[in-house]
């Protein structure tokens, strides 16, 4: 009997840490390009708050290519400027950029920051805002395509190329809140939350701040859904 109960327990922690090592490893895919880069239409540098995550990049074999070797500090919920060249002045190209979040190795359509809906010219310059609960190390992805607009992180599209880079996401000192969330999430400050904004039905949100969280007029928390205040700051 004491044998048996032994096994099961055994059998029990193999599967949780199987799950845990799965959960731990992300496995992004692997975005598709008919033509690709080879005329021209991709990646030549890529610079965020003052941080160049490429340079002189070239096209990239299947137009696709993971730097990791630079990462940019930013904030969560804060707004920073970036610049894009490409490899051929006279091509413009369409622009779209996500950033993962959540870290659960998908770029999910909420998880679009940018997207040009009219093809741009070089050096183009933009402004992307950092997600509100994004924390840690996170991988972000930029497309380029040639001749349509490159709605999803993954498909194939026929000429352009795609670049990933690793943002290093800081908890901020403080974060306001104005428009309404969705979804599930959490929402980091080191001191102070402000909010005056809707928590949409269906959503499941919370706010955790390290001294307090301020709910101002024209805050809602809609029938069926989740909200949790927390002072107890930034994760480790």
């Amino acid at each position: 009997m004491q044998s048996n109960i032994l096994k099961i327990l055994f059998l029990q922690v193999a599967f949780f840490v199987f799950i845990n090592q799965k959960s731990a490893a992300q496995s992004y895919c692997t975005p598709i390009y008919s033509d690709g880069c080879g005329f021209d239409d991709g990646i030549s540098s890529f610079t965020i708050n003052g941080t160049t995550l490429s340079t002189n990049s070239g096209c990239s074999t299947g137009a696709f290519q993971f730097y990791s070797s630079n990462t940019a500090s930013v904030y969560a919920g804060q707004s920073y400027n970036f610049s894009v060249n490409f490899i051929n002045a006279i091509n413009d190209e369409y622009v779209s950029i996500w950033i993962d979040a959540d870290k659960d190795g998908l770029f999910d359509m909420s998880e679009l920051v940018l997207q040009t809906n009219t093809p741009v010219t070089e050096p183009y310059n933009g402004n992307i805002t950092i997600p509100a609960n994004a924390s840690g190390t996170l991988r972000m992805r930029i497309r380029v395509s040639f001749e349509n607009i490159a709605t999803d992180p993954c498909s194939e599209y026929r000429w352009g190329e795609t670049e990933d880079y690793l943002l290093n996401v800081s908890c901020p000192y403080s974060q306001t809140f104005t428009q309404a969330h969705n979804g599930t999430a959490t929402m980091y400050a080191s001191s102070l939350i402000t909010a005056s904004n809707i928590i949409s039905t269906g959503a499941n949100i919370t706010y955790n701040a390290g001294a307090s969280i301020i709910i101002q007029p024209g805050f809602l928390a809609e029938s069926g859904s989740v909200f949790l205040g927390k002072i107890s700051g930034c994760p480790n």
